[in-house]
């Protein structure tokens, strides 16, 4: 897989409610099956998401949560080019809460 844990990618997310995809940033936190496991990233605020702190290092274009609860498994076509890479604080936070 051409992908790493704790990058963000750009990715091709399908709808929950429909078989629709839409391109989005995710974060690849484990790359050991055949799969990426990811977690969702939205500029949408909600409780109890994880607000990144270093959004516009990590090469983000706006502020972003990070939705701990929505673990996505994606193959290696969904993946379409890499972001950046998440800060240390960043990754310390989330691995807490996940």
């Amino acid at each position: 897989m051409k992908c790493k844990a704790w990058e963000i990618w750009w990715a091709s997310v399908k709808f929950e409610d429909s078989g629709q995809s839409v391109v989005r940033p995710v974060l690849v936190i484990d790359t050991a099956a055949m799969y990426a496991v990811c977690l969702k990233m939205t500029s949408t605020k909600r409780k109890g998401e994880y607000a990144m702190l270093d959004w516009a290092k990590s090469g983000l274009p706006k502020e972003t949560t990070v939705r701990q609860t929505k673990l996505l498994r994606l193959t290696e076509s969904d993946l379409k080019s890499k972001i950046g890479d998440i800060s240390m604080r960043d990754k310390a936070n989330i691995v807490q809460l996940i």
